[in-house]
C-alpha cells in the first residue's frame, strides 16, 4: 500500500507540472501541426525534441478524416524552424507508452522559415509500426505456421544444428550486414513496411488460389525447354544466320528511312484526291455495274467487226478514188443546205397537210394564197407578174417573192444571203417586174 500511494503521489506531481507548463510556460511559444497516419498513446504534455533536446510539447491530438493531427507548441528560443522539417513519433522505450515523444529533424538552413501554425503533411511525418500491428498482420493459420517454423528450428538446433548455424553466421557477415541494412530501410518507412506485409499476404493468397494453374504452367514450361533442347542444332544454325539477317534488315531500314520523306509528301498530295474519290465511289460503282452488263455486247460487237474488217477494208480501197469528187460536191451543197434548213417547218407542214401548199386558213374565214407556191401562170397562155397577181386578188394575197421562212406565223426570218431579204415583201421590188419592164 505505501508503494501504491507513493506512485499515486508521483503521478499527481507529474500532472501538476504538466498543467503548470501548459498554463504558464508557453506564452511565447509557436504552433506547428503535424499530420500522422495514427498517433496511438500520444497525449498532450508529451515532449517535442530536436536533436535529443526538448524544444516544446504536445498541445493536443485530433482525428481529422481518419488521420491524427498533432498540435505542437515550440519554444520561442527554438523558433523558427525551416522548410523541410520532418516529424517522427518515437517510443522512448519498448516496454510502455509513457515515454513517447515527437522527434523533429530540422530543415536545411538555406530554406525559408516556416510560418507560425504551419502544417507538416503525411509526406513529412513518420508513424512507427506498433508491435501489436506487426503481429496482427498474420492470420490464425499464418501464426500457426510461424509457430511450427520456430518449433522446427528449435528441434533442428537441439539435434546439432547449432554448430552449422554458427558456421553460417561466421562465414556470412556480408549477408548479415545486408540483412541489417534491409531491416533498417524497412524500419525507416513503417508505411512502406505495412504495405509490403499486406502485399505479401495478398500475393501469397493469390498464388495459393492459382496453385493448380501454376503447376500446369510449370509443366508446359518444362515441355517447352525440352523441345528447345531437342532442336538446339537448328536454333544454333538460325543464330549463326541471324547477324547477316540483321545487317540486311539494317540496310533495308536505312534505305526506307531515306524514302519516308518523299512517301510522306506523296501521301499528303493524295489525301485531298482520296477524299474526292470517296465521294465519287457511288458513281464509279454504278459505272462498273453498267460496264459489266455492256461488256458481253461489246465483245460480240468487236467479234463482228473483226469478221467484217476485210469487207470494210475493200470498200474503203474502192471508195478512196471518189473521195475528192464527193468532197467537192459536199462543198457546193453546203450553201444550199444553209438556205434550205430554215424552211424545215414549212416543208414539214406541206408534207403533212396540203394547207401548207395553198396557204388556206380554215379558221380565219377566208383563203390566203402564198405566192411562193402559186405558179406564175394562172390561166393557160397567160403569164402574170407578182404585182399583177397582187392587184388581181387584193388583200387576200400576202405577197412574198421569194418567201422568207416563218412568214405564215407573222415572224419572218430574213436570209439576205439566200435572196429572201426584206425586199421580198415589197411587190414593187419584184425581180419579175423589172424583167417585164425591161
Amino acid at each position: 500500500m505505501p508503494a501504491l500511494r507513493n506512485s499515486a503521489l508521483v503521478a499527481a506531481a507529474v500532472a501538476l507540472v504538466a498543467l503548470a507548463a501548459t498554463r504558464f510556460g508557453d506564452d511565447d511559444a509557436h504552433e506547428l501541426r503535424a499530420v500522422f497516419a495514427e498517433a496511438i498513446q500520444v497525449v498532450p504534455g508529451q515532449e517535442v525534441r530536436l536533436a535529443g533536446r526538448r524544444v516544446g510539447r504536445v498541445a493536443s491530438v485530433e482525428e481529422v478524416d481518419g488521420e491524427a493531427v498533432v498540435r505542437l507548441r515550440i519554444d520561442q528560443d527554438d523558433w523558427p524552424l525551416r522548410r523541410g522539417t520532418t516529424a517522427r513519433l518515437r517510443f522512448g522505450s519498448v516496454s510502455g507508452y509513457a515515454a513517447r515523444f515527437v522527434d523533429l529533424a530540422p530543415g536545411p538552413a538555406s530554406q525559408p522559415p516556416l510560418r507560425d501554425g504551419a502544417i507538416l503533411d503525411p509526406e513529412q511525418t513518420i508513424t512507427p509500426v506498433e508491435f501489436d500491428q506487426l503481429f496482427s498482420t498474420f492470420d490464425r493459420r499464418t501464426r500457426g505456421d510461424l509457430a511450427g517454423v520456430l518449433d522446427l528450428g528449435a528441434r533442428t538446433l537441439d539435434h546439432g544444428g547449432a554448430e552449422g548455424l554458427r558456421g553460417v553466421l561466421r562465414e556470412g557477415p556480408g549477408g548479415a550486414d545486408a540483412y541489417a541494412q534491409l531491416a533498417a530501410d524497412l524500419g525507416a518507412d513503417p508505411h512502406a513496411l505495412r504495405t509490403l506485409l499486406r502485399s505479401g499476404r495478398a500475393t501469397t493468397s493469390a498464388i495459393a488460389r492459382q496453385l493448380p494453374a501454376l503447376r500446369a504452367l510449370i509443366r508446359r514450361a518444362a515441355g517447352t525447354f525440352e523441345e528447345l533442347a531437342t532442336h538446339r542444332d537448328a536454333q544454333r544454325a538460325t543464330l549463326d544466320r541471324l547477324p547477316e539477317a540483321l545487317r540486311s534488315g539494317r540496310r533495308t531500314l536505312a534505305r526506307l528511312d531515306g524514302s519516308m520523306g518523299p512517301l510522306s509528301a506523296l501521301v499528303a498530295d493524295l489525301r485531298p484526291g482520296a477524299a474526292a474519290l470517296r465521294g465519287a465511289a457511288p458513281e464509279v460503282e454504278a459505272l462498273t455495274s453498267r460496264l459489266r452488263e455492256v461488256a458481253p455486247l461489246t465483245s460480240a460487237t468487236l467479234r463482228t467487226g473483226r469478221r467484217a474488217a476485210p469487207s470494210i477494208d475493200a470498200l474503203l480501197r474502192a471508195g478512196t478514188p471518189f473521195a475528192p469528187m464527193v468532197a467537192k460536191a459536199l462543198d457546193g451543197l453546203a450553201p444550199a443546205l444553209h438556205c434550205i434548213t430554215p424552211y424545215g417547218p414549212e416543208i414539214t407542214g406541206m408534207a403533212s397537210t396540203w394547207t401548207g401548199l395553198s396557204g388556206i386558213d380554215p379558221g380565219g374565214g377566208h383563203g390566203r394564197v402564198d405566192l411562193t407556191q402559186l405558179p406564175p401562170t394562172v390561166a393557160a397562155g397567160t403569164v402574170l407578174s407578182s404585182e399583177q397577181i397582187t392587184d388581181l386578188f387584193g388583200s387576200r394575197v400576202r405577197y412574198a417573192m421569194p418567201r422568207p421562212p416563218g412568214l405564215d406565223t407573222g415572224q419572218p426570218w430574213f436570209l439576205p444571203e439566200c435572196g429572201a431579204g426584206p425586199d421580198a415583201l415589197d411587190p414593187s421590188k419584184d425581180p419579175e417586174r423589172r424583167k417585164a419592164a425591161g
